[in-house]
């Protein structure tokens, strides 16, 4: 069974770009393979811009992305905010927000990110 997540990062103008990820979501799998690998803004923005990922590795290459392997259609969406009333979805059950320079999560219940 999937544990579904979001992948995001605040833009400089205070609106947020998220990703959908499929696959190992929970903290020991997407959330170690970000702090792990892709922890600049520059890689993580590298991560939005290939679409909604499927299984994300510890490389964008070994990575699964909707776009590049299965040939569809996606992108990165842009919400308002954290509280963009469509950003919170029940598909997903983590979140993981690329701020400051570091990587926070937060659980769907929740929504509110703390630093991993």
């Amino acid at each position: 069974m999937a544990t579904r997540s979001t992948i995001s990062i605040k833009n400089s103008d205070g609106t947020i770009s998220s990703i959908y990820s499929h696959w190992d979501g929970y903290l020991e799998g997407v959330g170690k393979i970000l702090k792990e690998n892709y922890n600049d803004e520059n890689l993580a923005r590298k991560i939005l811009a290939q679409g909604d990922v499927s299984s994300l590795a510890s490389n964008l290459y070994e990575s699964q992305f909707y776009n590049k392997d299965r040939g569809e259609n996606t992108s990165a969406k842009v919400f308002t905010s954290i509280k963009d009333k469509n950003y919170k979805s029940s598909q997903q059950e983590y979140n993981y927000l690329f701020e400051d320079n570091v990587w926070k999560v937060s659980l769907y219940d929740e929504m509110q990110f703390k630093i991993y």
